[in-house]
């Protein structure tokens, strides 16, 4: 139906004569009729609602019929709308907005006796109208303003109103039997009939249906044009108590949108209000004891969130009491909140950036239910949802207009088994539910912070070693591969080590899924490791079902993908290339010519860039939801096989690559179990072990390669000729026993707050090097130069990390070096040697952003006042090890370029076959961009090291430490880096600068000029010394120039000295 505002052209006539009498015989019929038309009718007109505002036009004809429509068919008979509108446009109506004489009496001979006139303006989506009751003779008998509408149906609902005034101010002015048939026609008007029998009887819904049972019947039945209805039975007892519900996104793309299938679930309550039930977002974020006086101002001062509505369809059960509602009302709903996310994944232009005036929603009418399960302590409602969505198309759906996605809502009752809550500590590594207590006044803090856990008791307290009353228990999906499953299950069982340690024996067990059980993975009684297929996707998520306000952590369900396995051995390029993972998005100012000018505002612009490393939003609902381990490791597995490949260590289907597969999904899978035990990410257990100790396999087998199963540890690989090791951590290490202390130690208390003294002397062991602990806060990304401390780091190994990354590009080197012997087989595709390839530099370029946080580095520790050891929350890095670091980039990333055999360049051939779409083939390069991945690889590293950030912290380091200790400078930073990325400038002889170098050259110098010319995002020293450092250049650059070697060199100099002259000029600016 086309939009409503029907009122800025015409609306509509309505003329009516006096009821007929319903007790006058049918004989009379016709002699009424003559007289009604007889009498003068009344007539009344809605004209022309002046427009204020941008709001789309409707037609005249479709608002009088939904007027017409809405009131009493019988009292009025609908006048043609176009004879009017003709008169009107005669009249110029349109254009004047008058009633002038002429116009009025062209009205009256159409029977027009009163007129409902006005304007209509729409401020943010808010409808305000006002309106004139006019009489034919122009008198107005009334000006009001109506009250402001949000939709164009509650615009209508004021027009019947006002058509009732109307109507009102006619009886008023009207005399004898008229007068009254006026006043009962303004009472009847707009009042609803009552209807007799509101609710169905219960059984009429039920009759032939299909009844599932579980925590909430639900009932299935199918009509007679073969649809189906579904209906949820709610009983009494259910409303105001709470509900968990857990979202789960199962299906659709096969790509992205299934690699994060857990979605945010939510508490909710039942609330009936009249014929309607209300599904309440229960807010847990505050809460206030009720003997607490302010107990009786909470609920005003904070409130909950309505999340759905549905209609209450049938009358109570005669027994049970219960009631039905229709499950649509409920399910059919957008209740994860996925329209936006939609958005972004599928309506994106070339740029990957989002359209704005998108708009997306479940379309009802094509959506359906794939899957109904009940079971006593939960439902399953899996839902085929449609999103209508207007964008291009994916590789993983065959139209962007749309995507139908697998839904999946489970409700479930939170478990209620005397579960005492137990309080965090931020030294040790747990998920929290976080809550704001009004209660007391007089604490350090409001919130109370408990750690997510199972509830585990001991069957005999008194026993030093007890079996637990419930243990965990996972159960292998039938589905899972039979030659993975002892390696899945010994990756859960090694958690048993960390229990018994505390008294509990067996409290993790595993068994398989019969192939034929009568239970369903999805009953929430049942924790499961399951097995997934997507397309192009490898994961491994291990979500949780948590009690929102103890933390009782009731249910988890381990999800792995296929794929995972799969890409060790057959990488894709779009999974190793150093583009997509260096490359994010605002950095093309620095490859763009076009925003390579000389004004000071694409300079200041291009100042701003340097921050885009930092912009990216990071994901702080830490944990499984953002978990990317898997990810990780297999990229990391994909560079171990394959130089293991090389070295001959890894023929296929040999002793030695089940022995890595299996270490390798033992890592993943014990990794995920951490975090359905309710612990984070530990990034700083990498620094158990020298290099040495690395490849003892004796001593890794019993402490583990880190000092935890939650650190990103990347594949163990000896350089070539040293002994090898283990290739990933199987094991738990000292962290890993210490934090399961603190959560499932058996303590002898009433309350948790009782439990705080043992629990802060378990906690103050967090000084002891074993047990560091820093998580995704702390860590961040590589390239991010707020992450201060350079331990806290993701995939990297051992005590001296410069080493290790060292001892990176050397396996790189390697990689490049035996890839043509190795891979180059008769008949075999040259993809493989371009994926190789990438592989390297992808590592090389990780190295350098991981070891540019050393500079300016400063060590944090979440230690308390009075821990043992005494230690300080910050200490700023030995400068020595700044110093290593410093000179790791500048030796392999400043000074000294990367080269490869033009023969191996010339083999790095692409995927001519295409897959599902043609555009990968069309618009992706045929060749590598060797220059352009080079830049990337010097430049980023580069950046991050000159961050504003940096440079500030490493001024400020020069305080945190004692006198007389030569703290690394701003000074030193800016000379070492420049000295050696313009080396050739200070070589004796001919002068020769090769295209690596000239690149590079342009961007420090680029970096030099943008500093030098601001102050307001860098220091006032860093600015100066930019400033100083271009002077010295240009210095250098003059003297060298007449040396130069060949033309290119000669001009390449020139043109720096003179945009180094130029910018000189100009005078401080700040911007």
């Amino acid at each position: 139906m086309k939009r409503l505002l029907s009122i800025l052209s015409l609306g509509a006539i309505f003329a009516f004569a006096p009821p007929i009498h319903a007790a006058k015989k049918a004989k009379k019929a016709k002699k009424v009729k003559k007289k009604v038309k007889k009498k003068r009718a009344i007539g009344f007109a809605i004209l022309s609602f002046e427009e204020s505002g941008k709001i789309s036009v409707g037609t005249g004809k479709t608002l009088s019929m939904i007027l017409h429509g809405s009131l009493n068919a019988r009292q009025f008979r609908l006048i043609d709308p176009v004879r009017v509108n003709d008169l009107l446009d005669k009249y110029h109506w349109k254009q004047k907005h008058q009633l002038t004489d002429e116009l009025l009496r062209a009205l009256k001979k159409r029977g027009v006796s009163h007129i409902l006139t006005g304007t209509v303006s729409r401020h943010y989506g808010t409808f305000t109208s006002t309106y004139r009751l006019v009489t034919i003779k122009g008198r107005i008998l009334r000006s009001e303003v109506l009250p402001p509408v949000q939709s164009w149906v509650g615009l209508v609902s004021t027009l019947k109103y006002s058509v009732k005034l109307l109507i009102e101010r006619s009886a008023k002015s009207s005399k004898g039997k008229r007068a009254s048939r006026l006043r009962r026609l303004a009472k009847k008007l707009l009042k609803k009939k009552k209807k007799k029998g509101y609710y169905k009887p219960f059984k009429k819904f039920i009759k032939n249906a299909r009844r599932i049972k579980g925590l909430f019947p639900i009932y299935v039945q199918k009509m007679t044009d073969g649809s189906k209805r579904t209906y949820l039975e709610v009983h009494p007892k259910q409303l105001g108590k709470m509900f968990l519900l857990s979202p789960t996104l199962e299906g659709g793309t096969g790509g992205s949108i299934i690699t994060f299938a857990m979605l945010p679930e939510f508490p909710f309550i039942l609330k009936r209000q009249a014929s309607k039930l209300l599904m309440i977002h229960k807010n847990t974020n505050f809460r206030v004891s009720k003997k607490a006086a302010v107990s009786r101002i909470f609920n005003r001062s904070f409130t909950h969130s309505l999340k759905t509505v549905a209609k209450i369809i049938s009358a109570p059960h005669p027994k049970r009491k219960s009631f039905l509602i229709n499950l649509n009302d409920f399910m059919m709903k957008d209740l994860a909140g996925l329209r936006y996310w939609v958005r972004r994944q599928l309506q994106k232009d070339r740029n990957f950036r989002v359209r704005r005036r998108s708009v997306y929603g479940i379309d009802k009418r094509y959506s359906t239910y794939y899957s109904l399960k009940g079971f006593p302590k939960n439902i399953e409602v899996g839902v085929k949802a449609y999103f209508r969505a207007l964008s291009r198309g994916r590789v993983d759906i065959p139209s962007g207009q749309g995507v139908r996605l697998f839904l999946r809502y489970s409700i479930s009752t939170p478990p209620d088994t005397g579960y005492k809550p137990r309080l965090a500590d931020d030294r040790v590594g747990y998920f929290m539910k976080v809550a704001k207590d009004f209660t007391n006044d007089r604490v350090d803090s409001r919130f109370v912070r408990y750690i997510t856990r199972w509830h585990l008791e001991k069957k005999e307290p008194s026993s030093k070693m007890s079996e637990p009353k419930k243990p965990i228990t996972f159960w292998l999906e039938n589905g899972i591969p039979y030659k993975y499953r002892s390696a899945i299950a010994k990756g859960i069982l090694v958690w048993n080590k960390a229990f018994e340690r505390i008294g509990f024996k067996r409290a993790v067990r595993v068994f398989q899924q019969p192939a034929k059980a009568k239970w369903d993975p999805a009953d929430v009684r049942y924790s499961t490791i399951r097995w997934f297929l997507a397309n192009n996707s490898a994961f491994a998520q291990g979500p949780s079902r948590i009690h929102p306000l103890t933390g009782q952590i009731y249910d988890a369900d381990i999800r792995m993908s296929a794929d995972m396995v799969k890409f060790v051995h057959q990488q894709f390029e779009q999974y190793v290339s150093p583009v997509r993972w260096i490359r994010p998005a605002g950095l093309d100012i620095f490859f763009d010519p076009s925003a390579r000018t000389r004004s000071l505002n694409a300079l200041q612009k291009r100042l701003q860039q340097i921050d885009v490393l930092t912009k990216k939003p990071h994901n702080h609902e830490h944990g499984w939801r953002s978990c990317q381990y898997t990810k990780g490791a297999m990229q990391q597995a994909t560079l171990g096989w394959h130089l293991l490949n090389m070295r001959g260590k890894m023929a296929p289907s040999s002793m030695e690559e089940k022995k890595f597969m299996e270490q390798f999904l033992i890592s993943v899978v014990a990794h995920e179990v951490g975090h359905t035990l309710g612990l984070r990410h530990n990034f700083k257990a990498s620094t158990l072990h020298d290099y040495k100790g690395l490849h003892d396999a004796k001593k890794t087998v019993k402490e583990g390669l880190t000092n935890s199963m939650m650190e990103y540890a990347p594949v163990n690989l000896a350089l070539p000729g040293d002994k090898q090791g283990e290739y990933w951590q199987t094991t738990l290490g000292p962290y890993d026993y210490w934090a399961i202390e603190y959560g499932y130690k058996p303590l002898k208390a009433k309350t948790p707050k009782d439990e705080l003294p043992v629990l802060k002397k378990i906690a103050s062991r967090v000084a002891d090097p074993k047990l560091a602990y820093a998580t995704d806060e702390d860590a961040f990304m590589p390239s991010s130069p707020y992450s201060i401390d350079p331990y806290a780091m993701r995939w990297d190994m051992g005590r001296d990390p410069i080493r290790y990354f060292d001892n990176r590009l050397k396996l790189s080197r390697e990689l490049w070096k035996k890839a043509e012997k190795t891979f180059e087989k008769k008949g075999a595709s040259y993809q493989k040697l371009r994926n190789v390839f990438m592989i390297g530099l992808g590592s090389y370029l990780r190295s350098g952003m991981q070891a540019s946080k050393f500079v300016g580095g400063l060590v944090h520790k979440r230690v308390h006042v009075g821990d043992p050891g005494k230690q300080l929350p910050f200490t700023p890095l030995d400068v020595k090890k700044q110093r290593k670091a410093l000179k790791f980039m500048v030796d392999n990333y400043f000074a000294r370029e990367l080269k490869w055999s033009p023969s191996l360049l010339n083999k790095l051939g692409p995927n001519r076959l295409r897959g599902f779409s043609w555009m990968k083939i069309f618009f992706s390069r045929v060749e590598v961009p060797i220059n352009r991945m080079v830049v990337l690889v010097q430049v980023l590293p580069l950046y991050r090291l000159f961050h504003p950030a940096v440079l500030e912290r490493i001024q400020d380091n020069t305080k945190r430490v004692k006198g007389g200790s030569n703290p690394l400078t701003l000074a030193e930073l800016f000379g070492t880096v420049q000295k050696a990325i313009w080396a050739e400038l200070s070589e004796k002889g001919p002068v020769k600068v090769s295209l690596q170098r000239r690149n590079l050259q342009r961007f420090h110098l680029e970096l030099l000029v943008a500093y030098s010319l601001t102050t307001s995002t860098i220091t006032n020293d860093a600015s100066a010394l930019a400033r100083h450092q271009l002077k010295k250049l240009k210095a250098q650059i003059d003297g060298a120039t007449k040396r130069a070697k060949d033309t290119m060199t000669k001009a390449h100099l020139e043109t720096a000295a003179a945009r180094i002259a130029e910018i000189l000029k100009v005078s401080f600016i700040r911007f």
